[in-house]
């Protein structure tokens, strides 16, 4: 996924995917990620691509998750 400009992810494994930000300048750390849980199974992570515009990534997981620093590589 190309997440400079945002997607869905909607087979999500926690404890065993990652989301990589490591191509973006404008994404450094957790500080520049704003998260909205939807539901046990879902959330949206909010954030500034490279280009300065709004992006956004959704994610579905079959099971309940909680989203850390171990989910994403900067």
């Amino acid at each position: 996924m190309d997440s400079s400009r945002g997607g869905q992810i909607f087979d999500w494994e926690d404890g065993l995917d990652k989301i990589d930000f490591s191509r973006m300048n404008a994404v450094q750390s957790m500080d520049d990620l704003e998260f909205t849980q939807l539901t046990e199974s879902s959330a949206q992570i909010d954030f500034t691509n490279d280009s300065g515009k709004a992006s956004s990534v959704g994610i579905i997981g079959f099971e309940a998750f909680t989203l850390g620093t171990e989910d994403f590589i900067f």
